[in-house]
């Protein structure tokens, strides 16, 4: 890592823009090049496009009156993966649940409940392989694997 160098520093202030110079305080990029904000406080994520301007929210409530939202029951988001179609996974915290946002049809829907699973919460969501989706859980420090043909 002696080779790497600090290319920006952006400082963030929580009450503040979301995106500031191309980048989120917390954000991913898929692996189309895509980049993806999360907002864990105020509980939703969004594709970051041109001008640091969101395509499109994913929340619960409206965000923001002028972006186009995908109704999903955040509740501080943590992670975004892409599975092997153009979906998106999010994993919500306090929740304990697992989303599929389909971008295309502006649709959500439940994958996992992991309370269900007996889990308290949810932290990372990681899509492996022929299309498993690894979770943890943060508390009690468990992992969950679906199967290949998703979680049932």
């Amino acid at each position: 890592m002696d080779d790497w160098i600090i290319d920006q520093t952006v400082h963030f202030d929580f009450e503040g823009d979301l995106v500031r110079s191309g980048l989120a305080h917390f954000g991913f990029h898929d692996r189309r090049g895509r980049y993806f904000a999360i907002s864990h406080t105020k509980h939703f994520m969004g594709l970051v496009g041109e001008n640091d301007q969101l395509k499109w929210t994913v929340a619960a409530d409206p965000v923001f009156t002028d972006v186009p939202k995908i109704s999903a029951p955040l509740e501080f988001p943590m992670y975004v993966d892409v599975p092997l179609d153009d979906a998106l996974v999010v994993s919500s915290l306090k929740t304990a649940e697992l989303c599929r946002i389909d971008p295309l049809t502006i649709t959500a829907r439940l994958l996992v409940d992991g309370h269900a699973l007996g889990m308290l919460d949810m932290g990372n969501c990681i899509v492996v392989g022929e299309g498993c989706i690894w979770v943890n859980e943060v508390t009690g420090c468990r992992h969950e694997k679906s199967p290949p043909s998703g979680p049932h």
